[in-house]
């Protein structure tokens, strides 16, 4: 369970550094900590979006992870 919430603290602070990421990106980036399957990678992104720290836009081919705060932020102009 540590290893999961540590992933997970690596993933929120790369997406808030970075804005967002692709799941592409942000998969090799926590690969290179840890290895893991990329089933794996997803629970911890599902996880994260359940637990309202993210959100998952899905288009075509790839996956859009943003930080829930910023996407508030960015709705009311």
């Amino acid at each position: 369970m540590f290893i999961r919430r540590k992933l997970q603290q690596v993933i929120l602070s790369y997406i808030k550094e970075k804005g967002k990421a692709t799941d592409k990106e942000l998969y090799e980036t926590v690969k290179k900590m840890h290895e893991l399957s990329y089933q794996q990678f997803i629970s911890l992104l599902m996880a994260l979006e359940v637990e309202g720290f993210i959100e998952l836009h899905y288009s075509k081919d790839l996956m859009i992870i943003v930080p829930k705060i910023q996407h508030r932020h960015g709705g009311v102009a």
